[in-house]
């Protein structure tokens, strides 16, 4: 297969051929949080701080903003404390949107970390149970889960992290595909996912943010497709093959229908043909972003962009780099 070219190549392409968008625009889900949750929460930010700063201070048992923010129960003690420390002179309760003012309180001790204004020493090490595996066993599954979610909801990481909802989508996917792993908790696997955005791993995706195209996320087991060919849409879009070691293989198609019953049928690019022939069936997984066919996405140039921005930051096994 010839390589694809560079990355920036079709975002400069995208970039002509997508309409602009206007500042503050939605452009992929109206599940998207805002950009700024403490100002969505109706928050004063000067009021807000120190008070989330002292319940840091006063939960976090010497570990990180990042270690609290992968543990339940440093969490919820921070919640607590912050919505406590809100409360009205009299201590009446506020009143508390745990679907908004939650993420906006976990918003900002984020946004006092990397402001500098967390002055709290963090000196202690996450304890890490004799029976849990090896982080090499869950990462890939870590990595996939946060994909999966910011595909989802959009955002970043660290929304995903701080927002209810979004966090137990990422909970629920990345469990879906450790299924089985003993010794394993919802505290390692977003500690997993938090520490590959430390090393950049998880690098925001631009065309996967502005593509607009009446995108749907579907997943299937590869022996479903192959059993029922049916239940792979004849529409336009992008699919990736993956199993539990990572991202396999990501391409695009004018129609997903037609390219993908080639590949599972032994008939498409004889060297993926060989590569996905060493792979057990019973383990893959194929992921589907199809587009409405009167969007976008329907161009030949769009479809590329999104496919090389995934290959350039998911780095699929049997890919060319682009």
């Amino acid at each position: 297969m010839p390589p694809s070219p560079p990355l920036g190549c079709w975002l400069i392409v995208l970039a002509l051929l997508t309409p602009w968008i206007p500042a503050g625009a939605n452009p992929v889900s109206a599940d998207v949080a805002p950009d700024d949750p403490v100002a969505a929460a109706a928050f004063d930010s000067d009021t807000l701080g120190p008070k989330v700063r002292d319940a840091f201070a006063a939960v976090h048992r010497g570990l990180s903003a990042d270690a609290l923010l992968a543990d339940d129960i440093l969490l919820h003690a921070f919640d607590r404390r912050v919505r406590t420390a809100l409360a009205t002179p009299r201590g009446k309760p506020p009143s508390w949107n745990p679907a908004i003012d939650t993420f906006a309180a976990r918003w900002m001790l984020l946004r006092l970390r990397k402001s500098g204004q967390l002055d709290v020493p963090t000196t202690a090490r996450v304890a890490v149970a004799l029976n849990a595996p090896p982080r090499d066993t869950y990462a890939t599954a870590a990595e996939i889960a946060a994909r999966l979610t910011l595909d989802r909801f959009g955002g970043s990481l660290d929304a995903a992290m701080c927002d209810p909802p979004r966090r137990a989508h990422f909970d629920a996917e990345a469990a879906r595909l450790t299924a089985g792993l003993e010794g394993l908790t919802p505290t390692l696997l977003r500690a997993a996912a938090l520490g590959l955005r430390k090393a950049r791993r998880l690098r925001p995706e631009l065309t996967v943010r502005i593509a607009d195209w009446g995108r749907t996320l579907t997943t299937h087991a590869a022996a479903d497709l192959i059993a029922d060919p049916q239940r792979i849409p004849r529409v336009p879009g992008v699919y990736l093959f993956r199993n539990a070691q990572g991202y396999l293989y990501i391409g695009e198609a004018k129609d997903l229908r037609v390219r993908l019953t080639q590949h599972l049928g032994g008939e498409g690019q004889p060297a993926l043909t060989a590569h996905l022939g060493a792979v057990d069936l019973n383990t893959l997984t194929i992921e589907l972003h199809a587009f409405d066919p009167e969007s976008n996405g329907r161009l030949t140039a769009h479809r590329r962009a999104y496919e090389s921005e995934l290959i350039h930051t998911r780095q699929p096994k049997f890919n060319v780099r682009p």
